[in-house]
């Protein structure tokens, strides 16, 4: 989350850039962020409950995740952690840590997305994780300000297209993902931009992600962010307490 980047902005000649372009500067600012850690307030809601928890979360790209909830009395609820081997699932209240392969679908145990830990360690981190494409096309964005680009790229197969807002400084503002000419069935909204403590960076400090065909939401508002802060490699390592029972993941129709 560079702003060493080029910004975003029309040419004097009045051509603005191309779809390459964005492209290029969005993984080139995503590219930079190789650690990242948060603290903050999550808010998890699905057609059934709402879940409001306080978060720390630490990353490290590509693969090493820890993710701690805790009430609002400041007691753990639940810690995630993962990396290239293993997700790792504690629940204090049940006494019990989960463990398994760090596929998305165990990862949507905890938050509902459909994401590799990558590509949730990007999304926290403010980015947008691009899939591989057949066609970008870039438009003037609609909506959403003057000096906003919309960016369009067919997914390669499915038949989905996914539409990227990009404003000035390579921030992305809002995602959207559905077949196309239909109503997106999953969107990304990035707000409340601020400056980084000691840096020339923003980063957004609000985090929203609906999956209508879920029909899940989930909020991720931040007090502190730091991008590239030196973190200790046990801080991925996750020792359960005495006493707690160690199980591996349900499978797939096993329920969670």
């Amino acid at each position: 989350m560079a702003s060493a980047c080029a910004p975003l902005e029309p040419r004097p000649t009045g051509v603005g850039p191309t779809a390459e372009e964005v492209l290029a500067g969005l993984r080139q600012r995503q590219a930079l962020v190789q650690t990242f850690a948060g603290r903050g307030a999550i808010r998890i809601k699905d057609a059934r409950a709402q879940h409001y928890f306080d978060i720390m979360i630490a990353a490290a790209q590509p693969d090493r995740l820890r993710l701690q909830a805790f009430d609002f009395m400041g007691r753990p609820l639940v810690t995630l952690t993962a990396d290239r081997n293993e997700i790792r699932f504690l629940d204090y209240g049940r006494t019990r840590m989960y463990q398994g392969p760090p596929s998305p679908l165990n990862l949507s145990r905890f938050l509902p997305l459909d994401m590799t830990v990558s590509e949730l360690i990007t999304l926290l981190a403010g980015g947008r994780p691009l899939k591989t494409y057949e066609r970008a096309v870039l438009e003037a964005g609609r909506g959403l300000g003057s000096k906003t680009w919309l960016l369009s790229l067919d997914r390669s197969g499915g038949g989905l297209v996914e539409k990227v807002w990009v404003t000035s400084g390579w921030r992305i503002q809002r995602v959207e993902v559905g077949p196309r000419g239909e109503e997106p069935s999953f969107r990304l909204e990035y707000d409340d931009y601020r400056p980084l403590a000691g840096r020339e960076d923003e980063a957004p400090f609000r985090i929203t992600a609906s999956d209508m065909k879920r029909q899940s939401e989930l909020v991720i508002t931040y007090q502190e962010v730091k991008i590239n802060p030196d973190l200790p490699p046990g801080l991925f390592t996750l020792i359960p307490p005495a006493g707690v029972k160690i199980e591996a993941f349900p499978g797939p129709d096993e329920g969670a």
